[in-house]
């Protein structure tokens, strides 16, 4: 495995801050020799953290060689064997030696990954990009989703809007696309943005949930939200064949959760009276934007290139000679084309 791997140790799921306190205490001894001060600042990162599945703890990035001591060391620790780790990771001695000597080149994710699991250790990839800023190239379309909805949003009457609207409330987080307020019909509308359409049971419940706490959110952002503000729900689709596929194949469910479609969201946005729960696709067909498309492309195609036929240097032989015919009409056009 090349490139760096952000190996994320500490205890998982501990019940109680002494707990994990305890713990920190125990490891920190082994982590400050491994991960020294000046391995932390140079070319390499450290961030407490607290993660959505409960872990908590510090991030260090390393190579595989210093991966390979840390996980060493968390086994001399903890006081196990290469064989007892291999026993709990399902994988052999021979693979956990080539871990901690740092030759992990041959070893898949998956591997790597049940190694670390046995020793409590979480491991994470980090992508790194020679040419420039990864994140951007990742978030591009949905940048450019979000800009033709706020050019959208500017030429409607009435109606404000707020892109990437974080939220933290009790243990519920997470950041709504587009929150829009529309003063005059005390409408708050939440709205999803999808270029890709990966898990329909997790949109629907991560839309339910945002739209239940529409409202207290909203009231961090200065608007007027009264008692009488209802909220209605917007998930957008980016146009794509991959997309259409997928909304076609649950078609029923997607239906039932979302009743209108983006004919009856045209009107809707005119005269906001009541809520609705909605699901659209995004076409934009705009001149500039023709064939640039935001749904997230799936293969690259290339077009053959045409090979000028060097003629024969063979002359036919007289008897097998045959007369030239006339091609048909798409024939002819097929090699014009690839002359």
């Amino acid at each position: 495995m090349r490139g760096q791997v952000a190996a994320l140790s500490g205890q998982a799921r501990l019940g109680s801050w002494t707990a994990w306190r305890a713990a920190v205490d125990k490891w920190r001894p082994s982590v400050d020799r491994l991960f020294p001060l000046q391995n932390r600042t140079s070319g390499r990162f450290e961030r407490q953290c607290i993660g959505s599945e409960g872990w908590t703890g510090t991030i260090w990035a390393v190579d595989d060689i210093r991966l390979g001591t840390a996980l060493r060391q968390i086994r001399l620790r903890r006081g196990l064997r290469q064989s007892d780790v291999a026993r709990m990771a399902g994988a052999s001695r021979a693979t956990i030696l080539r871990i901690e000597r740092g030759h992990i080149g041959t070893l898949t994710v998956d591997v790597l990954r049940r190694v670390a699991a046995s020793l409590d250790v979480r491991i994470d990839l980090i992508a790194r990009w020679r040419a420039g800023d990864l994140d951007r190239l990742l978030n591009a379309r949905h940048s450019q989703f979000h800009e033709q909805l706020a050019v959208r949003f500017r030429t409607l009457p009435g109606w404000v809007s707020r892109p990437e609207v974080s939220f933290a409330i009790y243990a519920e987080r997470g950041v709504i696309d587009v929150l829009a307020f529309h003063a005059a019909r005390q409408m708050l509308v939440v709205i999803e943005l999808k270029t890709d359409l990966a898990d329909i049971n997790e949109l629907v419940g991560t839309i339910d949930r945002k739209r239940r706490l529409a409202v207290q959110i909203a009231q961090e952002q200065g608007w007027s939200i009264g008692p009488a503000t209802r909220v209605a729900a917007w998930v957008i689709v980016a146009d794509g064949a991959t997309n259409r596929r997928r909304i076609a194949a649950h078609r029923a469910m997607l239906r039932s959760a979302f009743p209108t479609d983006g004919r009856g969201m045209a009107g809707w946005l005119l005269d906001p009276a009541v809520p609705v729960r909605a699901l659209s696709i995004w076409s934009d067909a705009r001149p500039g934007n023709v064939g640039a498309g935001l749904a997230s492309v799936r293969r690259v195609s290339t077009r053959p290139r045409a090979v000028a036929m060097a003629p024969s240097r063979t002359a036919p032989r007289p008897d097998r000679v045959n007369r030239p015919s006339s091609p048909s009409p798409s024939r002819a056009n097929d090699l014009r084309a690839s002359i």
